[in-house]
């Protein structure tokens, strides 16, 4: 099997990632695991999803595909700010971080995904219509950091994302693994002085400051 034709998964049991065929991936990706996907909502003229969504993360590795529906796309002159990020999914990882961490002067929000958090983030690639641009989008101790794209995909092309975490005595490292297109990408990112945290999901955001121009659904299967 050449390495084209290496995917990865989750086993749901032990929480580790391993490889598996282009058979298995592409059931997942074929609706064979598409059984009751979460269709969150984006109100227009709102940043907020419709609904309240709570998922505890316990520091497991997760795995989820998604879709952007095709309302997703909109073009520069429908928001006030084109160049900001709308929010996809991730984890908070609030609940046993050593607050002197974080300094108060670098507190821009009461907000605790402001404070430790890894997402994912996107925004239409203005460019080419009907292409969504996704970023992974890091708080470490109240700094945000925004690393180069991760990966495009079409609307309403489903595509997979893995998050694995690695902890050692004083840091842990998280990796991001995408797959769109047939193709696989990777991002990692090291938070020092966080060791095995845990905290909760957090659903799609629309912004930064921009409000949604239209009513969008973004599915989400939690695999």
């Amino acid at each position: 099997m050449g390495k084209d034709n290496i995917k990865f998964i989750v086993n749901r049991n032990t929480k580790e990632m391993y490889s598996c065929s282009k058979k298995i991936y592409d059931d997942i990706i074929n609706d064979k695991c598409w059984n009751n996907p979460m269709e969150f909502k984006l109100r227009k003229n709102k940043h907020r999803i419709k609904g309240f969504y709570f998922k505890y993360y316990n520091g497991d590795n997760f795995m989820f595909e998604s879709a952007f529906s095709k309302n997703c796309w909109y073009s520069k002159e429908e928001v006030k700010e084109p160049e900001d990020k709308n929010k996809l999914f991730g984890v908070c990882l609030g609940f046993n971080c050593a607050p002197k961490r974080i300094k108060p002067a670098n507190w821009i929000s009461f907000a605790p995904w402001h404070w430790n958090s890894i997402r994912l983030a996107w925004r239409p690639d203005f460019k080419n219509k009907n292409i969504i641009n996704v970023y992974p989008y890091i708080y470490d101790a109240a700094l945000r950091i925004t690393p180069p794209k991760l990966f495009s995909v079409k609307v309403e092309e489903k595509f997979l994302i893995g998050i694995e975490s690695f902890s050692s005595r004083l840091s842990t490292e998280y990796k991001f693994h995408a797959y769109a297109n047939n193709k696989k990408y990777m991002d990692e990112y090291c938070f020092e002085y966080l060791v095995n945290p845990t905290g909760f999901f957090i659903p799609p955001y629309f912004g930064g400051n921009n409000v949604s121009p239209r009513d969008m659904v973004i599915s989400i299967n939690y695999l």
